[in-house]
């Protein structure tokens, strides 16, 4: 379309010009009395001019189309470039936050991996202390129970040598019998009134039994019945029988082969002892 407005005056320009050099030539034929030959070679020359400018017109109608395309292309190039610059600037902002929050998050990382060093130590030192706590605990309570078993054993011991005693104390008094302690046991020692190398007299055979109606009541206890080298081997196993008469079970009552002389010339010896002794020693925690 612009080619066709530009071409509409460009050909009026021509045929008024080509009007004015006819009106011109027609002006002077007549004076100067123009040859035809010349006449021609003028027409023709105009209009070769007339051609020239027609061209020269269009080409110039051409380059402004042109120039039109390339500013319409330079101004969509313009536009591209803006927004690629748009983009740019946001990619930028999006990529300076990321960093920003990536050395955020650096840092937290670094302040929970000292915090999770710190407490991992912490922890190796409390499991350790834990450990040695336990250790102490347990042989706090090992010796708790050993001293509640020591502790039961001598209120045994004590409650079974009162009980002795009390029952004994005609034959204390009269020295049938006589009673001791010897290494946290109570024994008592059938003397010459109350035993010979034969046999019993009926005064040790009380005894005896007093010494089995005692022992009997107390569940933890048993009889070691120890009889001197000199005894007869039928003594033991008589202690023994009197024992049982006095109530206590068979069981619970061992007769040991002689072994020398009884102390105080007794022939019988009679160990009341617990049946589960105390240890010894109880160590101490650590």
């Amino acid at each position: 379309m612009g080619s066709r407005m530009h071409e509409a005056p460009t050909r009026h320009r021509t045929q008024r010009a080509a009007a004015v050099a006819l009106a011109a030539f027609g002006i002077a034929l007549p004076a100067c009395l123009v040859p035809q030959q010349r006449y021609d070679a003028v027409v023709a020359e105009a209009e070769a001019q007339h051609t020239s400018i027609v061209n020269l017109q269009t080409a110039l109608d051409q380059c402004e189309e042109r120039r039109a395309r390339v500013r319409e292309q330079l101004a969509a190039s313009e536009a591209n470039a803006q927004a690629i610059a748009n983009e740019r600037s946001g990619l930028e902002l999006d990529l300076t936050v990321a960093r920003r929050e990536r050395d955020d998050a650096q840092q937290l990382v670094d302040q929970l991996r000292g915090e999770l060093s710190r407490v991992g130590r912490d922890v190796r030192t409390f499991a350790g202390r834990n450990a040695q706590l336990q250790e102490s605990l347990g042989q706090l309570e090992e010796r708790v129970g050993a001293l509640a078993a020591a502790e039961r054993a001598a209120e045994e011991r004590t409650e079974v040598l009162s009980e002795l005693a009390l029952g004994l104390r005609g034959e204390l008094a009269r020295h049938v019998v006589d009673l001791d302690l010897v290494a946290g046991r109570p024994v008592v020692l059938l003397l010459a009134t109350a035993a010979n190398a034969e046999g019993l007299y009926e005064r040790g055979v009380n005894a005896v039994k007093v010494v089995g109606r005692v022992v009997a009541t107390h569940s933890s206890t048993r009889v070691e019945v120890r009889t001197s080298a000199k005894a007869a081997p039928a003594l033991g196993p008589a202690v023994a029988r009197a024992l049982g008469e006095g109530g206590l079970d068979a069981s619970l009552v061992t007769v040991r082969a002689p072994e020398g002389e009884a102390p105080g010339g007794s022939f019988v010896q009679l160990v009341v002892e617990l049946t589960a002794a105390p240890p010894e020693t109880i160590a101490e925690p650590r």
